[in-house]
């Protein structure tokens, strides 16, 4: 038995154990799902889909969710209603689609799960306590499922691509090297600013942990846009500083060592260009915003686009763009819906942290998140602009997340407000 396949086993159990105790604590419930999900379980274990169990989880974790006692609050039209209308416009788009059994099978089918983790997550955290449990082990799961590539690496199976020599994982997130970049580009912003909620310098270095595997398992991807993904993440990491000279210095040494030390990241720098326009994400681009102006208004149908760009342009490449897969999937309302569904979670974000800044309350894990949620969303929409993502668990899960956050940096400032007016009154009636 390998190392891999003790942490599937250990994912295994891990999985049904949570959904056991989901039953008591909810905010475990979606927990249950992720873990099946990203090790891809019944892939390593028949019998899982033989008995439907990431069906069984996702459907019975939702139920158990959706009794909670934040479900009315939360799932109020203020919060959900960007959500909603995106929806709206996936359903029509798949009315009008190209093939609605191939869009079903290829998109629709997975893409209703991420919604259903939005619910369960949504309905199901009730307070600070919970939401870092929930966060600390969503860290410790993606870390030991972005393990594979690196092991991978450490006992010598790699992949020969036309990219070079590269790792990757088996199936799921990461089994292509620009799926990993991704994934791990999208965490990496996270996972740096929660090491900064923890006092204890032992506690800092095993929080730094997920970070460096992290790292390691970009790197060892070479794909462009992870490169790419980085350098920004250290650029906005500067921007956003108090200490902006500071970090200036630290992320400029930091992206020198690597290009100077590091084969793999200074390699796949060295290939960024945009010579072959047929492959590029900017043609992909381009072919969505050409199918709606051959009529497809509503665009060809969630997951359809291979399909028209084969219909259209002889050729039946995903879109390798977000934007492009957007336009060309689900039209000109899909397209609005969704900047609208993108714009609200900025504004979760945005007065979270005007919330918790201006509280008495020790809020600095709900600060810190919010601050590596909001840098790793400007990354993932950066890169983007060349990979198609638009199906994916990310955005849904950030977006449940940010409203998480909202209502209770919401009901903490009302809190500490009420005790304020309190205190106040009893001083002047005194």
């Amino acid at each position: 038995m390998t190392q891999l396949d003790i942490i599937r086993l250990f994912a295994l159990v891990l999985s049904i154990s949570l959904f056991v105790f989901g039953i008591y604590k909810p905010f475990l419930m979606p927990l249950s799902y992720i873990t099946c999900f990203f090790f891809k379980l019944p892939h390593y274990y028949p019998f899982l889909t033989e008995y439907r169990y990431e069906f069984i989880i996702i459907v019975a974790g939702t139920i158990r969710t959706l009794v909670g006692k934040n479900v009315f609050s939360r799932l109020n039209m203020r919060s959900n209603k960007y959500l909603f209308i995106f929806l709206f416009t996936v359903f029509i788009s798949y009315i009008f689609a190209w093939d609605k059994a191939y869009s079903w099978e290829n998109t629709l089918y997975d893409f209703g799960g991420n919604i259903l983790l939005y619910f369960m997550i949504l309905c199901s955290i009730n307070s600070e306590k919970e939401l870092k449990l929930f966060v600390w082990l969503f860290m410790i799961i993606y870390t030991f499922m972005s393990w594979e590539p690196v092991y991978y690496f450490l006992t010598g199976r790699e992949w020969v691509e036309e990219y070079g020599v590269l790792v990757r994982a088996e199936v799921g997130l990461l089994e292509g090297h620009r799926g990993l970049a991704n994934t791990m580009n999208q965490i990496i912003p996270i996972s740096f600013f929660l090491i900064f909620t923890v006092k204890n310098k032992m506690k800092k270095i095993m929080a730094g942990i997920p970070l460096f595997i992290f790292i390691t398992a970009l790197i060892l991807g070479k794909a462009r846009i992870g490169v790419v993904g980085f350098i920004l993440f250290v650029m906005l990491l500067i921007y956003y500083s108090e200490k902006r000279s500071k970090y200036m210095i630290i992320g400029g040494s930091v992206i020198i060592c690597l290009l100077l030390f590091s084969a793999g990241f200074s390699s796949t720098f060295s290939r960024i260009d945009m010579s072959n326009l047929k492959e590029s994400p900017t043609a992909g681009l381009f072919h969505g915003i050409e199918m709606v102006l051959k009529g497809n208004i509503l665009g060809v149908g969630p997951g359809c686009y291979p399909l028209a760009r084969k219909y259209y342009f002889t050729y039946s490449l995903h879109a390798h763009s977000l934007y492009g897969e957007l336009i060309g999937d689900l039209g000109i309302p899909g397209t609005m819906a969704f900047i609208l569904f993108i714009g609200n979670i900025f504004y979760n974000i945005k007065y979270s942290i005007i919330n918790l800044k201006t509280e008495i309350a020790n809020n600095s894990f709900m600060l810190k998140l919010l601050l590596g949620l909001q840098i790793s969303l400007i990354v993932r929409l950066f890169i983007g602009l060349a990979s198609h993502s638009l199906y994916i668990f990310y955005w849904y899960f950030v977006a449940a997340l940010s409203i998480v956050v909202y209502d209770l940096s919401n009901k903490q400032k009302d809190n500490i407000n009420t005790i304020i007016n309190k205190n106040y009154n009893y001083v002047k009636s005194t």
